[in-house]
């Protein structure tokens, strides 16, 4: 009888080490999602952009892959014609994330967007880092999907509008 309570406590002390570590590996991971704004205040048309809350007292640095694409999102730094045409140009783009901070993002469609099925998975990726890392140095990816339908509610916007 007491081996089965040992063997119980050995389970529960073994996973309380996995969900410890887990927790500790995961906690200050970003959170990024995408919603739908005006793109200028009190405007009707609504466009897609990716909102990142870092969820760590320390800052961090956001790196994407730039130029066109039949698939992706791409994502400029603000809403200016310089970061559009540095979405469209150049190879990749970096920016900080300060502690606690929440960063939103425009995020441009891809090409041939109208031609897209409903269905179409359009993908939206970008590596992250903490500035001054402490033991892991290595860039960590955070990759999301969303159907061209779903694009399309989120900015009520029909087949064929423009985004």
């Amino acid at each position: 009888m007491l081996d089965i309570f040992q063997g119980l406590g050995a389970l529960a002390g073994v996973a309380s080490f996995i969900f410890v570590i887990w927790e500790k590996w995961f906690r200050f991971y970003p959170s990024a999602f995408l919603v739908a704004h005006p793109l200028i205040e009190g405007g009707a048309a609504k466009s897609p952009f990716l909102r990142v809350q870092n969820r760590s007292d320390r800052p961090i640095i956001l790196t994407w892959a730039d130029g066109p694409s039949r698939t992706a999102f791409r994502i400029g730094k603000d809403q200016t014609t310089r970061a559009l045409v540095r979405s469209l140009v150049a190879t990749e783009t970096s920016t900080p994330v300060e502690g606690l901070a929440v960063r939103v993002f425009p995020v441009y469609r891809p090409e041939g967007f109208d031609d897209l099925d409903a269905e179409a998975v359009i993908e939206l990726e970008f590596l992250w880092r903490f500035a001054q890392p402490m033991i892991y140095k290595r860039d960590r990816r955070v990759r999301m999907q969303i159907d061209k339908r779903s694009v399309l509610t989120l900015t009520d916007s029909e087949d064929g509008d423009l985004l």
